[in-house]
């Protein structure tokens, strides 16, 4: 995924149903970091950084530090399986007309 500096973004968790309900968490690698992936927290970076119901991952005010791998698992504790879904997001200067 690119997108424009100061941009918005959205991972989508598209037609993930389960029962009980789906667990959803978000981890972040940034760019050249070679350490375990960061968990992302609903409201983090001054709440620009939110996660909804269904698991959607929004950033809001793309900042060039948020270039890197989103990784979202998703699990259903009945049945303990893992689902894992990566997105690498390239944050572009934005173009001064």
């Amino acid at each position: 995924i690119t997108a424009t500096l100061y941009s918005s973004v959205q991972f989508s968790m598209n037609a993930v149903r389960s029962f009980p309900e789906a667990q959803f968490s978000w981890k972040v690698r940034k760019q050249g970091n070679h350490r375990l992936d960061e968990k992302i927290v609903d409201g983090e970076s001054n709440g620009r950084l939110l996660i909804s119901r269904s698991g959607n991952l929004y950033i809001i005010g793309v900042q060039r530090a948020d270039t890197g791998t989103y990784t979202c698992v998703v699990s259903n504790p009945l049945i303990e399986e893992y689902i894992t879904v990566e997105f690498m997001l390239t944050v572009l200067e934005a173009k001064i007309s």
